[in-house]
């Protein structure tokens, strides 16, 4: 048996924007990974770190650039999920356990895998290693922070915080200093972490669109006719394909929303609609894409007729 310790550094969807449903709301997504193998004495001997470019949120959500530094820049040359997932595994091994430190990170990847059409079956087994910690250091059930924990243990951390690599490894060394096998075998089944989160989609009435295929977050702009440049909006990528689709004339609906048809050669007709919202460090943009219907048809229809009356009477 390998022990795996994992951690990830997720993006999240835009400020003012909602999470892209894949077809879940997908509440963040995987830009870096950080994992340490532990040797016999559990403790780090091997490692893997990967970043990760993002498909659903390409923009790095202000909050999160400011507590781990990654930028557009970083991860723009970086594989995408899929590989760096599949590089991963191989990583990993055939039989191996994961160590996490807290609940959160395989919900996240597993969330990850879905949203890519990647099965969830392939997880191993994985270790919440606050409940040992708490088990046998504070005899507590309370959240302690990697930073408070590694404090108490006496460890010396001399990586940065919020860095994948970084905390996999200090949550290795937390390892070294806890009696693994007992606290392994005493490992509760019931506290292993959920294998993904539970999504549910509630609707009071009949929306007046179709549920959107793909929502992106595109980031912040100066202004609307510089968001308006943006590439996905420009040529939106068709939700079956990814290949950018052929758009026609965007049309304003309000101030903050223009609508457009758009067509791949090969799956048809979508409408692009992109979302402005204005914020502080400028215009929040957000771009979705929805399946054609005939509501959409006329509200298309609709949108054209208004411009051509504002036209003629200018």
């Amino acid at each position: 048996m390998t022990y795996i310790v994992l951690d990830l550094e997720w993006n999240q969807p835009p400020i003012g924007g909602k999470a892209a449903h894949v077809p879940f709301p997908l509440v963040g997504e995987v830009i870096e990974f950080g994992a340490v193998k532990l040797d016999e004495s559990f403790t780090p001997c091997e490692d893997y770190r990967a970043f990760v470019r993002p498909c659903f949120y390409k923009r790095i959500h202000p909050y999160v650039k400011k507590i781990t530094g990654i930028k557009e820049s970083t991860l723009k040359n970086e594989p995408d999920f899929p590989e760096a997932v599949k590089l991963f595994f191989d990583f990993c091994g055939d039989d191996c356990t994961l160590i996490t430190w807290g609940p959160d990170d395989l919900p996240m990847l597993c969330d990850n895998m879905l949203a890519h059409g990647l099965s969830t079956d392939v997880m191993p087994p994985a270790i919440n290693l606050q409940h040992i910690f708490n088990m046998q250091k504070t005899e507590d059930n309370q959240q302690w922070s990697l930073a408070a924990a590694c404090e108490l243990l006496g460890i010396q951390r001399e990586l940065p915080d919020h860095d994948a690599y970084a905390d996999a490894y200090h949550t290795g060394l937390i390892c070294s200093k806890l009696d693994m096998v007992e606290g392994i075998k005493n490992y509760p089944a019931d506290l292993r972490p959920a294998r993904h989160y539970e999504h549910t989609v509630r609707r009071k009435k009949a929306a007046l669109y179709p549920e959107h295929v793909l929502e992106l977050g595109l980031g912040f702009y100066d202004s609307r006719r510089d968001g308006m440049q943006d590439e996905d909006v420009v040529t939106p990528p068709c939700p079956k394909c990814g290949e950018g689709m052929q758009a026609e004339e965007y049309i304003p609906q309000t101030k903050d929303k223009r609508i457009a048809r758009c067509t791949c050669p090969e799956h048809g007709e979508y409408m692009s609609k992109v979302f402005f919202h204005r914020k502080e460090e400028g215009y929040d943009t957000m771009l979705r894409i929805y399946p054609i219907n005939d509501n959409l048809e006329r509200i298309l229809a609709k949108a054209g007729k208004r411009k051509k009356a504002q036209l003629v009477t200018k």
